[in-house]
This record gives structure tokens, sequence and C-alpha cells, in this order.
């Protein structure tokens, strides 16, 4: 039987159709993004992470590739204000509910905005963590910016 989280929860309820992949998660030197590519051999483009930002005690959720990285200034733009920057690791996991490396935009303990990179508009499926370490989630970028009311924005730097 496959796990559940609030992420899957959050698909089901919303009846948005997903693919669920399980792998064992292995300590890897360029992170857990790489650690996911690397165990579930998806394209580092398609498998996006979420990281969370902060501005004016306002938690957001940032999804990007795995093959790039987060620009906090594109964020800052994107959201109308000066600066953003990383949200502390504790408060990221209070807030969302998940631990670091697990970290999904669905199913947040508190709802927050979510932004996702304008690179998954170009595939079929990317893949997002499924709300702990060792789950993936692949779902059509529609479908995820449905559910999480993600604005589409230029905030990856490859």
């Amino acid at each position: 039987m496959a796990r559940t989280t609030p992420a899957t929860r959050a698909l089901d309820s919303a009846g948005i159709p997903y693919e669920l992949i399980e792998y064992t998660m292995q300590a890897h030197e360029d992170g857990y993004g790489q650690a996911v590519v690397t165990a579930t051999g998806q394209a580092p483009e398609q498998v996006f992470k979420t990281l969370m930002v902060i501005h004016n005690r306002t938690l957001v959720a940032a999804m990007v590739p795995v093959a790039a990285k987060l620009d906090l200034k594109a964020v800052a733009r994107a959201l109308g204000v000066k600066n953003v920057q990383m949200a502390p690791q504790a408060q990221a996991e209070r807030a969302s509910g998940y631990k670091v490396g697990g970290i999904s935009a669905l199913g947040q303990r508190q709802p927050h905005p979510s932004l996702l990179d304008v690179s998954a508009m170009g595939f079929d499926k990317i893949y997002i963590s499924g709300g702990q370490r060792g789950l993936e989630i692949g779902i059509a970028p529609q479908d995820l910016v449905d559910i999480t009311h993600a604005d589409i924005v230029e905030i990856a730097r490859f």
C-alpha cells in the first residue's frame, strides 16, 4: 500500500491525478534534490524542489528545478517586495508541517502563497516532493498550479 501524506490527501480530496514514486533516499553531496534525481532517474530539469522563503513574516513556497538555483531577487520582484530571504529551517518545517528534504507545496500545515518557475510549464509532468523524504509525486504542472494557486514566474537561475 502506498504511503499517504497531507500532500497526497490534498490531491486525493481535489480529485487530481498523480503518480506516486517511492524510493530509498541516499545521502548525496549535492543535497536532497540531487538525491531524488539519482534515486528516481528523472531529469533534474523536471524534478522540482520546494524552498520556503520569507519576507515581512510571510512565508512563500517557491518551486524550482533541482537543476537550478532559486533567484531570490526574482522572487522579490514576483512578490512586489524589496527583498526576501530563505526561511530558517526550523520555521520552514514548523509552518509547512514537513521536514527539509520533504517539503511540499501541497497539504502544508498552513496555506502559503506559492510560486512555480515557468520552466515547469514545458513538461507534461513534473516531480515534486510527496511530503516526506523517499516519496515523490508526478503531476501535471497545470494541476499543481490549480491546487496551490501558484503564480507562474521566472524564479530559477540555471
